[in-house]
């Protein structure tokens, strides 16, 4: 059972959207999909995952799970420690489209400032721009964010902006310590000791997940963060600005000048896409992506390590709309650069998706050369020359 999939798979917003991450668990899957004996594993998870979309012949299939019936709204808002009349929990349920997280968010909101009431469900107001289910988790979020609950000591709405600006652990201390208007001025005066209070609400709350065994994760749901980091860019752009410049430096400082793999070079990729964020896109292509990724004209990992999707994903930052209009920010040259090495990843990235789909057989066999055959590979059809730009990556 993968129960919450989603964080280590490419976001909507991505040009890899669903693919996973973590290729041993990408393998894992596959192999699981292709296994002779018969087993079964469950994954849940809001994002399609599209490497196993691709597996032909009823070996994976995906359920699209709708929203809590009238009565499962009932119970679960009575577990969360609601009270009420039946038809009003009910009614909840409705007016919440039965989304499992705004449920939980909203009874954690209820027991924490009206003691479970649920007739005082109206003081989270509708979004006007929530036209999906996930709206009305926000619709919560936006409760949370605008005040502070009974029990939550000072901090609690600058952990969550906090929260919202990355979703790796390490980089959280670097957000509380250094001073950023707007962002986390209740969290460099607090005390440890508070600090863990702060945290102790929001595990409560449900706005972080509780972990006993790694208290200082700060991991978030990913509708938690987006809505956070959403409302923290609208009312505080410059301290959005300065949270992603501050976990750029600390990921450009604490990883190894040059990584010899892919898991390595992973967090050069998240610097690229804050320091882009921070307003430092030119400095994030020269000397995080060319100098240290790139490795210059030897086009490490694309050509070494064969990390095209990933490249393309880090490229993909460097562009206003991706694959269309480099951000002008970028000096001409290197914006030429930009141009030249997405047009060189995404012909071979997506021949690469459509051998994978190929390998397949049509009644949902494996094809001779699939991932658990050996046969011999089908004939390549002709194609013509391409333009000689397209044959590798050019350097700038």
């Amino acid at each position: 059972m993968l129960d919450g999939l989603e964080p280590l798979q490419y976001p909507p917003a991505s040009v890899r959207v669903g693919e996973l991450k973590d290729r041993g668990l990408l393998a894992m899957l596959q192999n699981l999909a292709f296994a002779v004996e018969p087993c079964l594993c469950v994954v849940t998870t809001r994002v399609p995952v599209t490497d196993l979309a691709r597996v032909a012949g009823g070996l994976v299939v995906s359920v699209d799970l709708p929203g809590l019936s009238e009565a499962e709204a009932e119970s679960l808002l009575r577990e969360l420690g609601v009270t009420g009349h039946a038809d009003h929990l009910r009614a909840t349920g409705v007016e919440y489209a039965g989304h499992p997280l705004a449920l939980t968010l909203l009874a954690s909101y209820l027991t924490d400032r009206f003691g479970g009431d649920i007739r005082r469900r109206d003081m989270a107001d509708p979004l006007d721009d929530a036209p999906d289910r996930a709206g009305h988790a926000r619709r919560v979020m936006q409760a949370y964010g605008t005040g502070s609950t009974a029990t939550a000591p000072p901090g609690m709405p600058a952990s969550c902006s906090a929260c919202s600006v990355s979703s790796t652990v390490p980089q959280r201390p670097a957000l509380r310590r250094t001073p950023m208007p707007g962002l986390n001025d209740q969290l460099v005066t607090l005390s440890a000791a508070d600090y863990s209070s702060v945290l102790a609400v929001l595990r409560w709350s449900r706005l972080l997940p509780p972990d006993a065994n790694h208290r200082s994760a700060l991991d978030t749901h990913p509708l938690v963060r987006g809505h956070f980091g959403q409302s923290l860019r609208r009312r505080a752009p410059d301290a959005w600005r300065q949270g992603n410049k501050v976990i750029d430096g600390y990921l450009v400082t604490t990883t190894p000048a040059t990584p010899d793999t892919l898991e390595g070079l992973s967090p050069l990729y998240s610097a690229i896409y804050h320091g882009v964020r921070a307003g430092l896109a030119s400095e994030a292509l020269t000397k995080v992506c060319r100098r240290r990724i790139l490795r210059g004209d030897g086009f490490f990992s694309t050509r070494t390590l064969g990390a095209v999707g990933d490249g393309l994903v880090a490229l993909s930052n460097f562009f206003d709309r991706p694959f269309d209009r480099v951000t002008a920010t970028l000096a001409d040259q290197d914006r030429a650069f930009v141009l030249r090495q997405a047009g060189w990843c995404l012909p071979r990235m997506w021949s690469g998706r459509l051998h994978r789909i190929g390998a397949a057989g049509p009644s949902g066999g494996v094809a001779p050369g699939g991932p658990t055959g050996a046969g011999p590979r089908r004939p390549r059809p002709h194609r013509p020359p391409r333009p000689a730009w397209r044959h590798g990556p050019l350097p700038g």
